[in-house]
């Protein structure tokens, strides 16, 4: 007993002083490159290498809150620190350290993890039939990261407390998002004041995402997108996101027993609900309206469900834009809508490029190019836009190849939550958390799905975040049925709430 005590103080001095080391040449780096903010870059890398190495859990959501909030683009000085890459390599040296040398197994590998690692080679072989490798490069190399950050979670997260935790954590800083996206529009309404994808926090006359004073209004938009420039800084995409989470908040409404909590997650939904009308997106209103079926079909209590319905209705009445009443107006009638014409043509192109490349498509993230140098119909205007379909984005930049990878995830995590509700019931498990958690997954899937035929975001963290959810409590089950298995009996289950 006191020898293993020794060697775990060893192991662990061993770890401190390689992170030290590592950090030590990081910073050095960052002092030689970017000496005015080199004090910033210690005080900030010693604080997430003390967190990270005393609690992993901590560094990995302080990670997913620098991913969600993009504090980099409220202030950009902030870019030149890399705490986001810093905090993930720290994660990933101890990940290596703790699995492969100190042989401290935690990383099981399961058959989600294998789809998503072939989406990931199918993705790596297209950079080189692409027409700009150098954009495809920058595509996979993000989407590498994502893969990275689910295998971290997959390792880090190891008990259905810190499950809850990140998804809270997910679901705070989005109701961040959307409070801000509020605001911006009751300051600044209807109109984009940047030139960029994003909107940016207006607060007075600053914009703190470009630190300029705000000039005149160059156009007219139909909905307000996030402050991001990244993937929650479009409209549609925050509408999307919003689809994505919602559904946890209203499952986790049903999980948790105080009285406050409750309250505070109906207020959450009420911000989602507003933050979705104003985004102005079509894409995610059809979504919505697909989830909120599936939601009345799955639930056992379908007055409940068609009463928040009708309330969410009542809600949003009063304060659609006459902008987005129009546009919803238009959906059946797309030959006067410009848009819709638009996303007709980009289809059809990419139908062409499907037609073309059937195997590995165009390359990843080279519809733009391929669009705007080959497919573009004569005489159109519009250049280097985005397929508009996650479908036709995946078919048409990976091939078939990348679509059946694509489509054998969102399988999978549906299959995957159906055996999970199959053992709880099957073994008489009583654990509404995770029962509740693959229900959310399914309809925050389905909104995905049906959102995605409008929306670009096959490569955001979407898809992946609700595979890992799906993952971490396929093992929790495990876990529990084992016990139940090896105690020789099993319990009175009760009935879960739906």
């Amino acid at each position: 007993m006191e020898q293993v005590k020794i060697r775990r103080i060893i192991n662990n001095k061993l770890i401190l002083e390689l992170l030290i080391a590592i950090a030590a040449v990081i910073l050095a780096f960052l002092m030689v490159y970017f000496g005015f903010i080199f004090p910033l870059a210690l005080v900030i890398g010693i604080v997430s290498l003390l967190i990270i190495i005393k609690k992993p859990f901590w560094g990995f959501l302080v990670y997913v809150a620098l991913v969600y909030l993009r504090p980099v683009d409220l202030f950009p000085v902030l870019a030149q620190i890399k705490l986001q890459t810093l905090i993930l390599f720290f994660l990933l040296i101890l990940l290596f350290l703790n699995h492969f040398v100190f042989g401290r197994k935690g990383l099981e590998i399961k058959g989600l993890d294998i789809i998503i690692l072939a989406f990931l080679m199918v993705m790596f072989i297209s950079v080189f039939k692409s027409i700009w490798i150098s954009e495809s490069l920058n595509y996979f190399f993000e989407y590498f990261k994502l893969f990275v950050f689910y295998l971290l979670a997959s390792y880090i997260i190891k008990t259905e407390k810190q499950l809850k935790w990140f998804i809270l954590i997910v679901i705070f800083c989005m109701v961040f998002v959307c409070i801000i996206q509020i605001y911006t529009y009751l300051t600044i309404g209807l109109t984009r004041t940047t030139g960029i994808g994003g909107y940016g926090i207006h607060i007075g006359p600053i914009n703190l995402s470009t630190g300029r004073s705000i000039g005149p209004v160059s156009e007219s938009v139909y909905g307000v997108g996030g402050y991001s420039l990244s993937f929650l800084g479009n409209a549609s995409e925050l509408g999307l996101a919003i689809l994505i989470y919602f559904p946890f908040a209203y499952y986790f409404y049903m999980v948790f027993n105080s009285k406050v909590f409750k309250r505070a997650i109906m207020v959450i939904m009420g911000i989602f609900c507003i933050s979705l009308i104003l985004t102005g997106s079509r894409g995610a209103a059809v979504g919505a309206l697909f989830m909120v079926l599936a939601m009345f079909i799955k639930s056992k209590h379908k007055l409940r469900v068609a009463t928040i319905g009708l309330l969410i209705g009542l809600i949003a009445l009063p304060i659609l834009p006459q902008k987005y009443v129009a546009r919803i107006e238009s959906i059946s009638d797309y030959e006067v809508d410009e848009s819709a014409n638009i996303r007709i043509a980009l289809w059809k192109a990419g139908l062409k490029m499907i037609r073309d490349h059937p195997l590995l498509g165009v390359g990843v993230g080279n519809f733009s190019t391929a669009y705007g140098s080959i497919y573009r119909e004569v005489g159109s205007s519009n250049l280097w836009w985005k397929p508009h379909n996650n479908f036709i984005q995946v078919s048409s930049e990976m091939g078939l190849l990348g679509l059946i990878a694509y489509f054998s995830i969102m399988v999978f995590i549906f299959r995957e939550n159906r055996k999970i509700r199959y053992k709880l019931n099957r073994y008489g498990i009583y654990n509404e958390f995770l029962f509740q958690c693959t229900q959310a997954v399914d309809i925050s899937m389905v909104g995905y799905m049906i959102a995605g035929f409008f929306i670009t975001s096959a490569y955001y963290p979407y898809l992946i975040t609700l595979a890992l959810i799906s993952r971490a409590v396929s093992i929790f089950v495990e876990n529990e049925v084992k016990g139940s298995r090896n105690a020789g009996y099993m319990v009175e289950a009760g009935e879960h709430k739906s």
